[in-house]
């Protein structure tokens, strides 16, 4: 009977202990939740920024974590159509002012599904680009010229996809082009986001609804890798090395063609022996 108590009691204890670790991991955190200042509705998938880099992103629900170990970095809040600032860890709360952005007059007409276009190619590729454990890249893309006199308006997207769970999201922009054919401008008014089927797909992500006419020279796809719980992928051996999915497909050493990444904050450098496996469907 002492036998059974003792061995109760060191039950008992060990659940304890186990409580007390648990309740450590999750105190050792602070969260915060991004708000639209006008609206007071949450803000889904904002970049959270350190050292030039994307840390992390905001959930569907507007929030975050930091550990307290971090907590001390300078931090900085950015979403599209919204003014950045930096984190005020002694709040929980987060109120984001909206940026009134000027661009050029986009006409919203409903589109004709006929005379359909495609730029880009999908089928052909022999790697994987994903966003590294460091979180040095987080968003790429790629550039289409057109140079149509046709008015043509956005259909369809597919990019080339590998994800081992089936929960990963994408978030997609499509920006305008500058002068020297880089991008410019985002013309989604909001990130479009995609769910990503286990295995090894094509993706095809549905613009029609957004009835958005192509800038006259051309275009730039942007797909954003979101820095959450639930597109982290751990090594299969050394489980606390991790990176982001789902996988995009990609051509390498693909001469003439070339991708973009965004390495730090507003600057986009260009990979020239790559290609990205994406396709483009335009209607008039």
């Amino acid at each position: 009977m002492n036998h059974q108590f003792y061995k109760s009691m060191n039950y008992k204890h060990k659940l304890l202990f186990i409580f007390l670790l648990f309740s450590e991991v999750i105190f050792c955190q602070k969260c915060f939740t991004i708000f639209d200042n006008v609206s007071k509705s949450k803000i889904a998938y904002a970049n959270i920024w350190r050292d030039n880099k994307i840390f992390m992103n905001s959930d569907s629900l507007g929030s975050f974590c930091i550990n307290e170990s971090e907590i001390k970095s300078k931090f900085e809040i950015s979403c599209f159509g919204y003014k950045s600032q930096y984190l005020n860890t002694e709040r929980d709360s987060i109120f984001l002012d909206i940026d009134e952005i000027i661009i050029e007059e986009v006409v919203i007409k409903k589109p004709l599904l006929k005379n359909k276009i495609k730029y880009g190619n999908y089928k052909i590729r022999n790697a994987g680009l994903v966003a590294t454990y460091e979180m040095q890249i987080a968003e790429l893309g790629k550039v289409f010229l057109t140079n149509d006199s046709i008015q043509r308006y956005f259909n369809k997207l597919k990019i080339a996809t590998f994800a081992s769970n089936s929960n990963r999201i994408l978030g997609i922009k499509i920006y305008s082009l500058d002068d020297n054919k880089q991008p410019n401008i985002v013309i989604t008014d909001k990130i479009i986001i995609s769910n990503i089927k286990k295995g090894s797909h094509i993706t095809s992500i549905d613009l029609s609804n957004l009835s958005l006419s192509v800038p006259k020279i051309g275009f730039f796809i942007s797909i954003q890798f979101l820095l959450l719980e639930q597109n982290k992928q751990h090594g299969t051996y050394n489980k606390e090395w991790f990176y982001y999915e789902p996988s995009i497909g990609a051509n390498m050493n693909s001469k003439g063609n070339e991708y973009f990444y965004l390495s730090e904050k507003g600057s986009w450098k260009k990979n020239e022996n790559c290609d990205l496996n994406i396709q483009v469907e335009l209607i008039n």
